[in-house]
């Protein structure tokens, strides 16, 4: 019934400076890099939408670690945010194995879908919870693909001897 968090996400101006900095502060590492990601059905509040963007995954415990950097100025929930620091906090996220329950929780509790599309065969969708928490809540559908890419990560975390710092996914 209740979700679980499993990611905090940041947005970057600059990926390799921000993995850099994440790697050489907090020990967070390997990040898995995503450059250029891929969107299908990509809406924005609403609207069919399009953006270029790259991100970066990685493991420190149990808490994954999201660094997000878009490359356009296309309409999206990463760049609404306006804040204009090099990294900000941006969303928290849960994985769910029943996705409609917990999006018409969402909806029924008049929580907007802000933007929403799928990885491959995995649906996600961006909740503008920011006037109740600070921040947006994503919501991510577990399926095999998704869960098979967070373990590559979580494994590569565990057996991390600090080389290799930045991989490609």
């Amino acid at each position: 019934m209740g979700l679980d968090f499993v990611q905090s996400a940041w947005i970057v101006r600059d990926l390799p400076k921000a993995m850099d900095h994440w790697t050489r502060t907090y020990g967070v590492g390997p990040f898995f890099v995503i450059a250029h990601a891929q969107i299908e059905g990509l809406r924005y509040r609403g609207q069919p939408s399009g953006m270029d963007y790259s991100g970066a995954l990685a493991f420190r415990g149990a808490m994954m670690i999201e660094l997000i950097q878009q490359h356009d100025s296309s309409p999206s929930v990463y760049n609404e945010a306006g804040n204009q620091a090099d990294q900000f906090f941006h969303h928290i996220c849960a994985l769910t194995n029943d996705f409609e329950e917990h999006y018409d929780r969402f909806t029924k509790n008049n929580v907007v879908a802000a933007m929403e599309g799928r990885f491959g065969s995995t649906r996600f969708a961006y909740f503008d919870t920011g006037p109740t928490i600070g921040c947006m809540t994503e919501l991510v559908e577990e399926t095999v693909e998704i869960r098979s890419v967070f373990q590559l990560i979580a494994d590569a975390n565990a057996n991390w001897d600090g080389r290799d710092p930045v991989r490609q996914l």
